[in-house]
């Protein structure tokens, strides 16, 4: 068939993405809320205000992220005018993880040269429900996954230019997550490794000097090594981090990904039993052994790189979405270890089973995903949010039409505040000294008090500082059924 030829495949491949991408399509706003702090930069920069979270009290710089998605946001948002919202955002994101997959599709070509093994490794990772779903959310992860497949191809492909291209698309991995540092070393080291000094001091000094302006401008804006090498990232008195709690975060992350993540995102199930987690484990690590010992690649450099990041980080940053970088290889280790190990048609059989299972996962989705694009079109999409989101947004709601846009709100969540009101705001501080805690809230003029299901900070942080001084507080709005307030500071 027509379709398996070089010449049409990519083709194929970029239209079953999109088609599956529709087909669990969540026209929701996503509720991590960096989404809407990007949306709220890109603001800022459209109206000449300059990289500033609009969102905080006195719109301070924004150090948090680099500016590279917020500037994607920004031009389309220049295109598309009025059109230019969440759905829009989403739509590009569907795009850019095309582009995505076509770069993927490329490295497998300049890795392997089995056809049946690119075949079904590309359609082992482009069939699968956890690694669509994120490729259609409004966030820097796609954007950022363009950025490093294109990098990593260009790199690795014997153009006369490639290795340059690949180091100046890092360097724009780096300028939209700090995750790209790793890229940027990954690459480098490479070139170590493969002992390429000359071109080693060359990259190395020219990517130094294209993100030193940045560098530069956070540490400038009060960055500092405490929020690289923190034990917890959030809490108002922070601690750099000792070994000891290093090296119980290498232990948990590794446990995380590993026996959960990995093997739930690759083999489709929700909650994997450890043994099922350790297997699928085993076999990634063969793959990648099998891999290193068959040829060694800026791929694989980038991936030891890559591992150990999300292995040291803070256990409240490990999720699935920062998985999307390294979840695509992970698959590709995993069919390389199967394909090693088995017969091809024990190995395509193998492979076609769990695609067609993953496909399954993918399908059962439709009618839920029918169900919220038409709520969305009806103006009725609210019905699909959690209900502690639900009773968030009704207080934002009652925000909105009750009081004055120059009212400060304190919240877990004052992006979201400002996202749904326009209120500035700002996050108590995350601190056990009651005290502490009460002096700051007390500039603002009213609190949301939110009932989170998936954190307890305002539970542990917020209301034993406002229970100490229950005079300076007064009940604004209550919602009916959720323990969710709008709380006026008494000055």
């Amino acid at each position: 068939m027509k379709i398996w030829q070089e010449k049409y495949f990519p083709v194929f491949l970029i239209l079953l993405n999109i088609l599956l991408i529709f087909c669990i399509f969540d026209p929701r706003l996503f509720l991590g809320g960096d989404n809407v702090t990007f949306i709220i930069l890109a603001r800022s920069l459209l109206d000449g205000q300059g990289y500033r979270d609009l969102s905080q009290a006195e719109a301070p710089v924004f150090i948090g992220s680099p500016p590279g998605y917020p500037v994607f946001l920004m031009l389309l948002m220049l295109i598309f005018g009025d059109l230019a919202g969440v759905i829009l955002f989403k739509l590009a994101s569907v795009v850019l993880s095309s582009i995505t997959l076509y770069s993927f599709y490329r490295l497998l070509r300049l890795s392997f040269d089995n056809k049946i093994f690119i075949i079904m490794t590309s359609l082992f990772v482009v069939v699968n429900f956890n690694i669509l779903y994120p490729n259609q959310l409004e966030l820097s992860d796609v954007l950022f996954n363009t950025f490093l497949f294109a990098s990593l191809y260009f790199f690795m492909s014997k153009g006369k230019y490639g290795e340059s291209a690949g180091i100046f698309l890092a360097v724009l991995a780096t300028y939209t997550r700090y995750a790209g540092i790793v890229l940027v070393f990954a690459l480098l080291a490479y070139l170590l490794v493969k002992k390429k000094l000359k071109k080693f001091w060359q990259y190395g000094l020219l990517s130094f000097a294209l993100i030193l302006p940045w560098a530069i401008y956070v540490f400038a804006h009060g960055f500092t090594l405490t929020d690289i090498l923190t034990g917890a990232p959030y809490v108002a008195e922070r601690k750099l981090i000792t070994l000891a709690e290093l090296l119980q975060r290498w232990v948990y992350n590794f446990k995380f990904y590993f026996f959960g993540l990995f093997p739930q995102d690759l083999l489709g199930w929700l909650s994997p039993p450890v043994w099922i987690g350790i297997m699928a484990t085993i076999v990634i690590i063969i793959g990648f052994y099998l891999k290193i010992r068959a040829k060694f690649t800026a791929l694989e450099s980038y991936s030891i790189f890559y591992f150990m990041l999300i292995i040291s980080w803070p256990q409240v940053w490990s999720a699935e979405r920062y998985i999307l970088p390294i979840i695509y290889f992970m698959g590709l280790y995993f069919a390389y270890a199967l394909f090693k190990i088995l017969k091809p048609r024990i190995f395509a059989l193998a492979l076609s089973l769990l695609i067609l299972y993953n496909a399954s996962v993918i399908f059962r989705r439709i009618p839920l995903t029918y169900q919220r694009v038409q709520a969305q079109l009806e103006g009725k999409i609210s019905r699909y949010y959690p209900s502690d989101w639900l009773a968030f947004f009704l207080c934002c709601n009652w925000i909105n039409r009750n009081l004055p846009d120059q009212a400060i709100i304190v919240s877990r969540k004052p992006n979201m505040v400002y996202f749904q009101t326009g209120n500035q705001g700002f996050v108590y501080p995350f601190s056990t000294d009651k005290e502490y805690v009460f002096e700051q809230i007390r500039k603002a003029d009213y609190i949301l008090i939110d009932n989170f299901e998936w954190t307890n900070a305002t539970q542990v942080f917020l209301y034993p500082a406002m229970l100490k001084h229950p005079e300076y507080f007064e009940d604004a709005y209550v919602h009916p059924t959720e323990k969710v307030y709008v709380v006026k500071v008494k000055k």
